[in-house]
């Protein structure tokens, strides 16, 4: 997780984003890193799954 907000933060700086906006969207990123593809990702999985199943 280190490396994603080191990445981002070079990334914004880099293209002259700064201060607030610079940490929202670091804040943002890494809350969807850490909650929301996991999640989604097992109810994809689990939908796949599923249906996989009732094919059978």
């Amino acid at each position: 997780m280190v490396e994603l907000k080191t990445g981002l933060r070079e990334g914004t700086s880099h293209n002259g984003i700064t201060g607030p906006v610079a940490d929202a969207i670091t804040q943002s990123v890494t809350s969807f890193a850490l909650h929301g593809f996991p999640e989604s990702y097992a109810a994809g999985f689990t939908l796949l799954t599923y249906a996989a199943g009732r094919a059978r």
